[in-house]
């Protein structure tokens, strides 16, 4: 789902990223996105992996992708470019789950001294990582016990219609190769 799109025929941000100026992006709850408004994730999400586009930059620069109570100014970075080339990387980021910050990360555009260099930045969210514990996960399967009972006598029913095709003397457990093939 696109997040975050500064061109000028895109409504999802107002403007291009200007260096050294970060921007947060909300990625939880109720939230604008190229599809409308719409939940992407669900509050409390620990993750997010995005692949990050920078496109129509004046000036050779990185940008940093970090979660938003990050201080001070980023000490990495995740894709670094030249002027007026486009690149994009994949990129997995921390997600603050309590405070202000909860549900956001940081984009931070730098380009490394040029004054009032610009840079448009598409983000993509494509996957997402939460808190769901063990507990809730066993109470999904036990809660749903009665269909995972069927996919198993479904498979055990199937099972003698798998057609094993080997050069002879390999063990196959249970299975047993006792007609040879006639060509048929």
């Amino acid at each position: 789902v696109r997040m975050l799109d500064t061109r000028d025929d895109v409504v999802l941000w107002a403007g291009p990223f200007v260096t050294g100026v970060p921007h947060d992006v909300k990625v939880t709850g109720s939230i604008a996105t190229s599809s409308g408004t719409q939940t992407v994730m669900p509050a409390g999400s620990t993750g997010v992996v995005l692949n990050v586009t920078v496109v129509n930059s004046t000036a050779d620069g990185y940008v940093s992708v970090r979660p938003a109570d990050a201080v001070g100014a980023p000490t990495t970075s995740n894709i670094n470019f030249e002027a007026r080339k486009t690149v994009a990387n994949s990129i997995t980021v921390n997600l603050p789950t309590s405070g202000t910050d909860a549900g956001t990360f940081e984009v931070w555009f730098d380009s490394m001294g040029v004054a009032g260099a610009t840079a448009d930045i598409l983000v993509d969210v494509t996957g997402y990582y939460s808190s769901t514990s063990i507990a809730e996960i066993e109470t999904a399967i036990d809660n749903n016990s009665d269909a995972i009972a069927e996919i198993e006598t479904a498979i055990d029913d199937k099972s003698d219609a798998i057609a094993i095709i080997g050069s002879g003397g390999e063990d196959f457990g249970d299975i047993q190769l006792d007609t040879a093939y006639q060509g048929y």
